[in-house]
This record gives structure tokens, sequence and C-alpha cells, in this order.
């Protein structure tokens, strides 16, 4: 399989065992991880998620989930540039639905860029965007 881009609702599903979707998380994880998927995500993911986990359940396991994301074998980190940034506000300014925030039109324009078709999300929004989702 190909790279699959990692959102920060499967992130927080993940690094939070109290979190509705922990169990959904963690088997589509495994399925991943069964299949040799690639993992990417955004510098944005990576400060939300941590942002999320902090408020929903502790600052240590926000600091814990970032320790694992910035190791040598953890997701590829792809950096939004100003060309992608100007493709993101584009998006952003051209959907009508209230709830895709800038974040997401960086992510799409990620995957754009990076030919990524596939994301693991439980934000089913994407799909509209032109995504796969997981």
């Amino acid at each position: 399989m190909d790279r699959v881009f990692v959102d920060s609702s499967a992130f927080v599903g993940i690094f939070n065992a109290d979190d509705s979707l922990h169990g959904a998380a963690h088997a589509k994880s495994q399925t991943l991880s069964d299949l040799r998927a690639r993992s990417a995500t955004s510098y944005a993911v990576i400060d939300e998620s941590a942002t999320v986990l902090s408020q929903r359940a502790s600052k240590e396991r926000a600091c814990k989930f970032l320790d694992w994301a910035l190791k040598e074998n953890g997701p590829e980190l792809l950096a939004i540039n100003e060309y992608l940034w100007h493709e993101a506000y584009g998006l952003f300014r051209s959907v009508t639905n209230k709830n895709i925030s800038m974040v997401d039109c960086q992510i799409v324009a990620l995957c754009r860029e990076h030919a990524i078709k596939t994301i693991f999300t439980f934000d089913k929004h994407f799909a509209k965007l032109g995504l796969t989702v997981l």
C-alpha cells in the first residue's frame, strides 16, 4: 500500500484510551501496519493532535505523542510551503461546509502535492474533498 495521510482524529483515537474512537483507531492502525502502509502527516496535524490530547487526556499524554511523532521511525512529516498554503486558502474559501477547517484544507493540498489518495481519519468530509477515507 502507498502512503496514507494520518489526521488528528486518528492520532487522538490511538493515543487517548478514553476516546470513543480508541478501539476503532487501534484496529485501523493495526490493519495499516499489517499492510505495511507508510504513514505521513503534517506539522499542523501534529500540533492539533498534541493540543487535543493535552486538553482531553493530559499534558503528559500529549508529550508522549510528540516524542513518538518526532522519532526517526515516526510518520513522514510533510511541511506546508507558501504555495500550498495559498492552495489550501483557496480551497477553504470555496467550500461551504463551516466544519472544514483551514488545517483540513492544508491536508488536502499536501495530499494532492504528494499524490496521497488515502487518509486515516474519522472525519467523513474528506471524502467530499477527493480523498479515500479509511
